[in-house]
């Protein structure tokens, strides 16, 4: 059995997260992928917490949600926010790939 850093632990569920949130929109999902973001944020907390390091997908998650505490979720801002996301999210899954990792 293989033990990951916390760091890779975290990045794998803000890929999850991510993932997620972008699949469940739709016009009954909105609570879904709200949801999903609401969690990636309480993870933006998470180096508060413990002896791990920030994670930039989950800063600007954070970033997002306290721009506009009481609309994020509203479903255009939410879907071009998680479109967003994902986008840079590939990027650092291709470079960590390209590293290595």
């Amino acid at each position: 059995m293989t033990t990951k850093k916390a760091d890779d632990y975290l990045f794998e569920i803000t890929c999850f997260l991510v993932a997620s949130a972008e699949r469940t929109l739709g016009p009954e999902q909105g609570y879904g992928a709200c949801r999903l973001v609401q969690t990636l944020y309480m993870l933006s907390f998470l180096p508060d917490h413990a002896d791990i390091k920030g994670n930039e997908l989950l800063m600007k998650v954070r970033s997002y949600v306290d721009a506009d505490p009481q609309n994020f979720w509203r479903e255009p801002q939410l879907k071009q926010f998680l479109t967003e996301l994902s986008q840079q999210l590939a990027k650092e899954i291709k470079k960590q790939k390209n590293l290595g990792k």
